[in-house]
């Protein structure tokens, strides 16, 4: 069993929050056609499940959505969770042998306020088997609505609010040793357990927290089953046509990546897939698309950059190459990141903008301040999500200069600093 609760405002003082599992699908006994959520501000609702039976996922695995709004009285912080009666029976680091007497806890912390709210979405799913004696790779993937920046942890699973589980052990802890190791990459999400040594069930949790200037806004735990099995199974062998670091790009700039995925395992088959926010939520989404020939294939991601896309937060493009050894099948991933840096292109650019902009979200008043050593011809520029220009003003060297946005409709704009006329910020904005 594995699963997360997300959370987006959807009014005032309004949340739509998400529960989403992952559970064993021949498990009739422990189906939940409903489960209760805990909203944090002392009130519970009783949340029925939105797509039928559960979403077969295959590997006699299925994922279970439930969906309830929720309406607070003041802005606050709180913290939203679900418990369920009983875990898996079997799971080697949790309590065992008796692991089924263990609760299911997830829970999701929230700061509502007046500004945007919307939890990481997180796009891979956590279904992936594990071979013992060789390396485990899981990435979360999660994507920002609003920008915000993420980081990643590796936590203690829980069974209530805050209460760890009993006798947990270190998944490093079953068969340790200098082979035994596990890893968080705290950027990019990356697990790496190189590698489990004895066959079995195991969970892990992880903790993805969006922050918005050094705030902690929202966090999600993802408590998650790791089936680990006996067997020899060698991974497709993937790589892609750009570095692991970040890319910058521009507005304009269209991005190819090419994957190409090798299998040496005779007989099998396997897939190419992706996934990131570029594809979902944006009017102008990336695409992508591969190809699969025996025992190799290749993909593509294209991607044209637009004054959408513009933030300060990189993007983040996961590619995902999965044989069908023994029918549950093993993943390898390659991650790719893109930070859009400006609406115009490389050779227009003068020295970058090293002021604040502030606060974003923001309701009225915008304010640059502009270091006392910025040039004497800075200018500021807004523009809506079309790329229409709505002002422009001055900036004055060495001071604040506020700009008031009363005028402007809630939504998302961009703002660019020019230098003598050239672009040396873009930033977006969100008006609330």
């Amino acid at each position: 069993m594995s699963g997360e609760i997300l959370v987006k405002k959807t009014g005032d003082k309004t949340v739509e929050a998400t529960i989403v599992t992952y559970t064993k699908e021949s498990s009739i006994a422990a189906d939940r056609d409903s489960l209760t959520i805990c909203w944090g501000d002392g009130s519970c609702d009783v949340i029925p499940r939105i797509n039928g039976s559960g979403e077969p996922l295959g590997f006699d695995i299925k994922r279970n959505i439930y969906i309830s709004t929720h309406a607070y009285l003041e802005n606050n912080s709180y913290l939203i969770s679900m418990t369920d009666p009983n875990r898996n029976g079997g799971i080697l680091n949790i309590n065992a042998p008796f692991s089924e007497n263990v609760e299911f806890h997830i829970q999701t912390f929230i700061k509502l306020s007046d500004q945007p709210l919307s939890t990481p979405v997180l796009l891979e799913l956590p279904v992936d088997i594990a071979i013992a004696g060789q390396p485990y790779i899981h990435v979360p993937n999660a994507y920002d609505e609003n920008g915000d920046s993420i980081s990643y942890q590796l936590v203690t699973p829980m069974d209530d609010i805050d209460s760890p589980v009993p006798n947990y052990l270190q998944v490093t802890e079953i068969g340790p040793g200098i082979m035994n190791n596990i890893s968080i990459d705290a950027e990019t999400g990356e697990i790496i357990w190189d590698a489990p040594q004895i066959a079995g069930l195991y969970v892990i949790a992880i903790s993805i927290k969006s922050w918005r200037n050094g705030v902690l806004v929202e966090e999600v735990i993802r408590d998650m089953q790791i089936s680990v099995t006996d067997g020899l199974d060698s991974p497709p062998d993937i790589s892609m046509s750009v570095g692991e670091g970040i890319v910058d790009v521009v507005v304009g700039d269209t991005v190819e990546v090419a994957i190409s995925v090798e299998d040496i395992n005779l007989g099998q088959t396997f897939e190419i897939t992706s996934t990131s926010g570029l594809y979902s939520f944006f009017q102008n989404p990336a695409t992508f698309s591969s190809n699969v020939n025996g025992n190799s294939g290749s993909a593509i991601f294209h991607w044209i950059v637009a004054n959408e896309h513009v933030r300060q937060q990189p993007y983040q493009v996961v590619f995902k190459a999965k044989d069908n050894w023994e029918m549950f099948g093993q993943a390898n991933f390659k991650i790719a990141r893109f930070r859009v840096v400006s609406l115009t292109s490389a050779d227009g650019l003068a020295p970058a903008f090293e002021g604040s902009i502030f606060p974003n979200p923001v309701s009225r008043w915008l304010s640059i301040q502009s270091p006392q050593t910025s040039s004497d011809k800075l200018q500021l520029e807004i523009f809506d999500m079309a790329g229409k220009q709505l002002t422009s003003s001055g900036i004055h060297n060495g001071k604040t200069s506020r700009v008031d946005m009363a005028n402007l409709a809630t939504g998302t704009y961009l703002v660019r600093i020019l230098d003598h006329g050239k672009c040396t910020r873009t930033e977006k904005i969100i008006k609330y």
